[in-house]
């Protein structure tokens, strides 16, 4: 890789494994608003930039677990989208979870094409929808973030935890991992 330096001096040092964001997160990104972001790179707190001037960026795909729409509110109707998405695929219909598009998605949709939507039918909205409406899956298990819509198993348990959680927020636990911890039985990360 070759970089150039604010001062003019070039290198062709692998600078790789210095590149990060900054200290941004998926959680201080997330706007609520869209599920795609152009997230700039950093060098320490250098922000990397093309020769023109133009930041170097990366697509990062965010959401809220349990949102199976992919309107960064989840609802009964992401779990009715979970519940239909199972029964579909338990009579051997295949379908995708998610089949919208967002206004994210058109705004990035040029710069990012070819990892939007791939010729073999990889499409990372439907793929974000499935990790995210895997909710019986813990998100930072090994493998997880790799895993493939086609290999995950999203069921009625989903379904039954995605509106167990909503009925919680709606009598009045906070929207956080704290109540998805309570509903999956799992110890409090909050603690």
């Amino acid at each position: 890789m070759f970089y150039e330096f604010t001062d003019g001096s070039t290198s062709t040092q692998d600078v790789t494994s210095q590149v990060g964001y900054n200290g941004q997160t998926p959680f201080s990104t997330f706007n609520h608003i869209d599920n795609a972001y152009d997230v700039p790179l950093y060098i320490g707190t250098t922000p990397l930039v093309y020769k023109d001037g133009t930041p170097v960026t990366v697509l990062a795909m965010i959401g809220v677990k349990g949102d199976a729409n992919l309107n960064n509110v989840v609802d009964a109707v992401d779990a009715s989208s979970v519940l239909t998405n199972y029964s579909l695929t338990q009579i051997g219909t295949s379908t995708k979870l998610f089949t919208g598009t967002s206004d994210a998605l058109k705004k990035l949709l040029d710069k990012y094409q070819s990892y939007i939507t791939f010729s073999d039918g990889f499409d990372v909205y439907n793929e974000l929808a499935s990790f995210l409406a895997d909710v019986d899956t813990d998100e930072y298990s090994e493998g997880n973030w790799h895993a493939l819509a086609s290999g995950r198993r999203l069921d009625a348990v989903d379904s039954s935890s995605i509106v167990t959680f909503y009925s919680l927020v709606q009598t009045g636990s906070p929207d956080n991992s704290a109540t998805w911890d309570k509903v999956l039985g799992r110890k409090s990360t909050n603690a």
